[in-house]
């Protein structure tokens, strides 16, 4: 059973939820610029590089700092592609990235947030627990509400289960991580 995070380490994937949301993002990401570049007939390297206002009044409520560094949540890539990514400062320096483990950390993180704000209350350990098999894969998102009413009553999973703005997250990260 995954252990609740503490209410700093929870508010994180909250945070760069709603740090990568359009109307925040448009504020901190103040430039894209894509290139192609045709290295063979087989091979293509894609170069994005963005322009950052991390200064932005609104954007700095949401900034998650770790070991000195800021996460900062760029791209969402499908998982079902594999794609190298290496990231670089201003100056040329690679910077470092979050591993799979603390990324799902933080999309988990994201679900018990957003699971809260839905339900009104702390969801239950059996809750948390069915929204880490969909987020890790062991249970497909179109089952998480086999459990919706038990003794006459809609159960936490049911009431998440009704809740589009959960399950469009839900359906989002399993289908990302």
């Amino acid at each position: 059973m995954p252990t609740p995070p503490g209410p700093k380490q929870e508010a994180d994937g909250a945070k760069l939820l709603r740090l990568r949301g359009s109307s925040i993002s448009q504020r901190w990401i103040t430039r894209r610029v894509d290139r192609l570049e045709f290295v063979d007939h087989a091979t293509i390297i894609r170069s994005v590089t963005l322009d950052l206002n991390l200064g932005d009044e609104q954007a700095q409520r949401y900034l998650v700092r770790r070991g000195g560094c800021l996460l900062l949540p760029l791209a969402r890539l499908p998982r079902t592609k594999h794609t190298t990514i290496a990231a670089f400062e201003e100056s040329g320096a690679v910077v470092s990235r979050l591993n799979i483990t603390e990324e799902r950390d933080l999309a988990l993180d994201a679900l018990r947030s957003s699971a809260r704000a839905a339900l009104g209350e702390q969801p239950s350990s059996d809750t948390l627990v069915r929204i880490a098999e969909v987020l890790h894969r062991r249970r497909d998102p179109g089952v998480f509400d086999d459990l919706v009413v038990v003794d006459g009553r809609k159960t936490q999973i049911g009431r998440l289960a009704s809740h589009a703005g959960f399950t469009g997250l839900l359906d989002n990260l399993h289908a990302n991580f």
